[in-house]
């Protein structure tokens, strides 16, 4: 993961904003919202080009990735949903994730909340 760079999202303020009125949105950045329930939706409004979003559990197993198109594309967080990732358009693909690959989330966000014991 040499040469990205991790922003996390972790106030209800940065959570809420996301990556809306970000254009474009930056290669080679992964943004990290921590302690995600199950349940929570995610929206493109606002956002005016495509980018990738996964869904981990507590453990690091990617549960979903999807491509969200702007501006009405939804997607609600599955099940054993505990840390979203969202990336420009073919970045989380490009780092080898997809559904099923269980990924370090501790190693790659040490500064994740909560991501240091569990499942």
């Amino acid at each position: 993961m040499a040469n990205i760079s991790i922003k996390m999202l972790v106030t209800p303020e940065e959570k809420a904003k996301g990556l809306q009125h970000m254009y474009p949105i930056p290669s080679h950045t992964l943004f990290v919202f921590p302690d995600v329930p199950a349940g929570t939706e995610f929206h493109s409004r606002n956002v005016r080009e495509p980018f990738d979003i996964a869904f981990l559990s507590f453990r690091g197993e990617v549960l979903d990735m999807v491509t969200m198109e702007p501006p009405k594309a939804t997607i609600v967080a599955p099940p054993k949903s505990h840390l979203v990732i969202e990336a420009k358009e073919g970045e989380l693909s490009r780092l080898g994730f997809q559904p099923g690959v269980v990924k370090n989330v501790t190693k790659l966000f040490p500064d994740a909340v909560g991501l240091t014991e569990g499942t």
